[in-house]
């Protein structure tokens, strides 16, 4: 019984439907991302006046 031989993976085409579904996951995973920043910076104001707190309270939130 011989070792079975070690081949190179061959590189992703965006051509190919696995090329394009990994580029629209990480589109999506970059704009939620974005979008969770966004919402936690205009977010942070409102919650720091409800609950008395400062911007190092604030870090902990």
């Amino acid at each position: 019984m011989g070792v079975p031989a070690v081949t190179e993976p061959r590189p992703l085409a965006m051509s190919e439907p696995a090329g394009r579904r990994l580029l629209a996951t990480t589109v999506l995973g970059s704009g939620m991302g974005f979008l969770d920043g966004t919402i936690a910076n205009v977010a942070l104001p409102h919650i720091g006046d409800d609950l008395g707190a400062d911007l190092a309270g604030l870090q902990w939130v």
